[in-house]
């Protein structure tokens, strides 16, 4: 059996499917499975793939269009591996992916989750080679802290900024024992993915590696490419947090925190989200701001993002 099950997902993306498995190809530590489920894909995208079969260690599933999720789900299904890797088919890994994260977990037997930074690119027609030798891609994307982090603060966590910095392509988890019985939330449109590692990380420390590892594609066709589809997927990732909220959080007083800190971090990201209209962005982030406080009024951090928007607005008002 391999050591390393690699689920990627893909429906469509026929003309940037080839660039993630090239990058699994590419790695410098060979132990692997390559699980390929396609989500009834349209285009020509079993035509792509097809060449790849002739490695052993790569296999294609198309299946009836169920949504990302699912598509996750099937490939957990399938996995032999004693961690799984997730890898998002307009996505790529860097070389040493795989063996810096094996590595961690040799070290911290404890450690059931290893996360690293990410680089953004823009490049939609060059292949991994091109952009690996020519580094076209932007600044890391740092995560909230690095290093070992203890299962009862790894919790907390997963809330607040890290809601925005942990994506499928820059995690894997040790799939033994109870997280073999998790799966991806198949009615969730937005968040799926952090809510699957909240429900990890309850089993388990993490580590986060400082190194990015992996490369985000920007700028196309995403959940979140144009105005409206931003907006929609801030308000589902906002039906979300309560469910992540209720499988982290052992009190009350725990819930109320862990809601408030996420509510306050999806406020910075609206407020900030300045390709939608002004007004709309404003009176939504000044709600979940609302929202935040009401859940936790002794946190600090909501104090000091009022007083920042007042003063922001002063500045504002005499220019």
């Amino acid at each position: 059996m391999p050591k390393v099950s690699v689920i990627l997902p893909t429906y469509n993306r026929a003309k940037y499917i080839s660039r993630a498995i090239d990058s699994v190809l590419a790695q410098t530590y060979k132990d692997w499975e390559l699980i390929i489920i396609d989500d009834g894909s349209t285009d020509n995208t079993k035509e792509v793939v097809e060449p790849y079969l002739k490695d052993k260690r790569i296999k294609y599933v198309w299946k009836e269009n169920g949504g990302v999720s699912s598509a996750r789900n099937k490939g957990l299904d399938m996995a032999t591996g004693e961690f799984v890797a997730f890898l998002d088919s307009d996505d790529f890994y860097m070389p040493e992916k795989l063996e810096k994260s094996l590595e961690v977990f040799d070290r911290y037997p404890d450690v059931i989750l290893v996360a690293h930074n990410v680089v953004n690119f823009f490049d939609e027609n060059s292949s991994f080679e091109e952009i690996l030798k020519r580094k076209e891609y932007s600044q890391p994307l740092d995560m909230i802290s690095y290093g070992y982090i203890l299962q009862r603060e790894a919790k907390f966590k997963m809330f607040g900024s890290s809601l925005t910095h942990m994506y499928p392509s820059n995690v894997i988890v040790k799939y033994v024992g109870h997280i073999k019985r998790i799966r991806f939330n198949e009615t969730v449109w937005a968040g799926e993915d952090w809510l699957y590692f909240c429900n990890v990380v309850m089993w388990g420390s993490m580590f986060v590696i400082e190194l990015p590892l992996s490369a985000m594609m920007r700028g196309h066709e995403c959940l979140t490419s144009s105005s409206v589809k931003r907006l929609k997927f801030y308000k589902a990732l906002e039906q979300t947090i309560p469910l992540a909220v209720n499988v982290t959080a052992d009190s009350f007083f725990e819930k109320c925190k862990l809601y408030s800190l996420s509510l306050l971090d999806l406020s910075k990201l609206v407020r900030n989200s300045l390709s939608i209209n002004r007004d709309e962005r404003l009176k939504y982030a000044n709600l979940l701001l609302l929202k935040a406080f009401l859940y936790n009024p002794f946190n600090i951090y909501t104090y000091k993002h009022i007083i920042g928007d007042i003063l922001l607005g002063k500045w504002r008002r005499k220019r």
